[in-house]
């Protein structure tokens, strides 16, 4: 994780012996999120702009030559501590970045470039993001924010219309705090950091009144002058792609009908939609709910039976995440693997037994066992079921007469999890959905992320996962340490 800090105000005098000491202690501070590099960029009269970056600590970064002679009466300054998680650990790699007219930070790690204008001379995906901005128009921002898959919070200054920027998806915090007279906004990553520094200003009316989370889906601009941003929503973007070997000379984002093979023979190919819409599932557009009932024979228009399995949270927010289950299919007779994004964890602990589930898109995961199985993607409609009966996964394991009898019935559509009478595989509780004792083993063979507390297969019901990819191990002890008593949520300031 990467940490960003900053302030804006009204014009470049206020404040400025308070604001300067801010900003120092922020920088210091914030390398608990970032040891690796330090920079921050500032803006003065006239849009004049200076930035300064180093691979160093933020307590090294602070007490260089160059940060101490920097101009210090500036409306606007923000500061970056980098984790570094693409790209090498070098001053070429810290933040901020600058293409054009945009100079940027961000914070959080893209699992995927595919769908941003490329740039062969850019290793680091924060920096492809500053390159993408500066080649579309300002008010057009939201749809290269759109395209963006991963975890984000991004701050940049466009030149162009002389504005300071900020957005955030769920996967990635970004906490705001204005004062009383309303005439300088504080921003840092972690809100127990804010209101830790802000409390320590000697001037009350300096200190935020309130201090809240950045809402996913929206631009705010600021331009100098004016405390009341200017709000632009996310452009909603969609994709589909397939999952044809590209050896057979099918680019990504192909959406045609067949394929041809190598041998020349054509064959179907299958679909996979992914969405980034603001890091939320939205409405769905027609030719894709229409692809859904016609592959799957399933209606995305209708409420399906639901089992959620395991609330897993986005990054290291442990409030908001996805729930993982299973989703069941009408007419095939089969649970399969599926997920709700966008679950707060209230809602995983108070809504109990299965839920309404719309399907809105369907991708493929590894089941743990060398084989691809479908995932449907969804959104929870109601927080009960309230259809017919459901079979559950329990008969197709113990009632061998009741099973063989009903797959004969519905076509011998075997469930994905009912294993040849051969093979012996026992599956557990793994990141995404059910893995191997083996796969498990290899996760957790480090122990806990946090207390290294060895953890084997027995434990599977108990952990938790967390990190970048949401695969890294955390015990039950660290959980709740973490979600009771090891931290404070500002949430509600």
């Amino acid at each position: 994780m990467c940490g960003i800090v900053g302030y804006i105000t009204l014009d470049d005098k206020v404040r400025v012996t308070g604001k300067d000491k801010f900003f120092t202690e922020a920088l210091f501070m914030d390398t608990l999120r970032g040891a690796h590099s330090t920079g921050f960029m500032s803006l003065s009269e006239d849009f004049m702009w200076q930035y300064q970056k180093q691979a160093v600590e933020g307590p090294e970064f602070i007490q260089g030559k160059g940060y101490k002679e920097r101009t210090k009466e500036t409306w606007c300054a923000v500061g970056h501590n980098r984790h570094a998680t693409q790209g090498e650990i070098s001053t070429d790699n810290a933040h901020p970045f600058k293409h054009g007219d945009v100079t940027l930070v961000h914070n959080g790690t893209l699992r995927s470039l595919f769908d941003l204008e490329q740039n062969k001379e850019i290793a680091v995906d924060s920096e492809l993001i500053a390159y993408n901005l500066s080649l579309v128009e300002p008010s057009e921002a939201g749809v290269v924010i759109g395209k963006l898959i991963g975890a984000y919070a991004l701050v940049w200054f466009d030149e162009r219309d002389q504005s300071v920027n900020m957005v955030r998806n769920q996967e990635r915090p970004l906490h705001l705090g204005l004062n009383s007279s309303e005439d300088i906004l504080y921003f840092m990553s972690e809100g127990y950091m804010l209101n830790c520094l802000t409390e320590r200003m000697m001037d009350s009316s300096a200190r935020p009144k309130a201090i809240w989370r950045l809402a996913t889906g929206q631009i705010l601009k600021y331009k100098k002058g004016n405390m009341v941003p200017e709000v632009a929503r996310v452009v909603p973007f969609t994709r589909i792609i397939t999952d044809i070997p590209w050896s057979h000379g099918q680019k990504r984002g192909d959406t045609t009908s067949t394929t041809t093979t190598p041998s020349g023979g054509s064959e179907s190919e299958r679909f996979a939609v992914r969405f980034c819409i603001n890091g939320e599932i939205r409405k769905v557009p027609k030719p894709h709910l229409e692809m859904i009932e016609d592959w799957y024979h399933i209606n995305p228009r209708k409420g399906h039976c639901f089992r959620p399995f395991k609330f897993i949270p986005y990054g290291h927010n442990n409030d908001e995440g996805y729930m993982l289950g299973r989703v069941h299919h009408p007419d095939w007779f089969q649970w399969y693997d599926a997920r709700i994004d966008n679950v707060r964890r209230d809602q995983a602990v108070t809504y109990k037994g299965d839920w309404t589930m719309v399907v809105a898109g369907v991708d493929y995961t590894d089941h743990g066992l060398s084989q691809e199985v479908v995932c449907f993607i969804g959104r929870a409609q109601w927080y009960t079921w309230n259809g017919g009966r459901v079979y559950t996964q329990d008969t197709f394991l113990t009632d061998d007469d009741e099973v063989d009898r009903l797959l004969e019935q519905e076509g011998n559509n075997a469930p994905p999890w009912k294993m040849d009478e051969d093979e012996e595989v026992t599956l557990v509780d793994g990141p995404h959905g059910m893995i191997t004792e083996e796969a498990f083993e290899k996760l957790t063979q480090d122990g806990c992320c946090m207390c290294m507390a060895p953890i084997d297969a027995d434990d599977h019901l108990t952990i938790s996962w967390v990190g970048e990819m949401g695969n890294q191990p955390l015990c039950y002890g660290c959980l709740d340490w973490t979600t009771q008593g090891g931290q404070h949520d500002f949430n509600d300031y």
